[in-house]
Parts: structure tokens; sequence; C-alpha cells
């Protein structure tokens, strides 16, 4: 089993990579790393925002790790247990907040 990782500037967009070697699908495990970052302790650190509630009285969240595929459950486990906020989805919601992570990514590079 693996379990592929993206996010940030130099690894955003991983999907190219999973096209050629046929992972992209839900047996195999993909996470986005995106409000996380590596404290000087060495200890991961949520850097995710609550956004206040959507339209249905859910809370809405932005820059959240997001993980989806046969393990997506203890990959996002792990993660909380450091107090890193993690949604687990189906693949085409993970593909989509990998898509908006890699934009937002090029496009604050961009506008600085």
């Amino acid at each position: 089993d693996f379990v592929f990782f993206s996010g940030g500037p130099r690894y955003g967009n991983i999907e190219d990579v999973l096209k050629q070697r046929g992972f992209c699908r839900d047996t195999m495990t993909q996470v986005l790393i995106g409000g996380l970052r590596i404290a000087p302790n060495g200890r991961p650190q949520d850097e995710s925002v609550n956004l206040g509630l959507d339209s249905q009285g859910d809370a809405k969240i932005a820059n959240q790790c997001a993980a989806c595929g046969k393990w997506a459950g203890a990959m996002a486990e792990r993660l909380e247990r450091n107090q890193v906020k993690c949604a687990t989805d189906f693949y085409r919601e993970w593909r989509r907040k990998m898509w908006e992570r890699h934009v937002y990514d090029a496009c604050f590079t961009l506008l600085g």
C-alpha cells in the first residue's frame, strides 16, 4: 500500500504522478498537507482557521489537511492525535481540495 503526500509550493499537485502510474483512485491513500507546519520543537502545529458556520450549520475550516483512500481514517487519526485537523473525503473531493491548494500557492507566490 502507498500513501502519497501533497501540499506546498514544491509538491502541491501530484495528479500527473498518480495518473502516470494509475494511482488516481480510492484504493490508494492521498494526504493533502494544508494547515500544518513543523514547530521548532519538532512537533506538528495546526494552522487551519475556522471561518464560522456555512449555510448548513457546519463549521467551515480553511487550510485544513485532508486525506482520502484506503488508509484515510488512520492518517486522519494520527494527525488529530497531534492536534492537527484532518478531513476524510472521497477522491473527487480530495482532488478538488488539492487543486484549490495548488492554485492558492501559485497565486500567493505570484502576487506576494
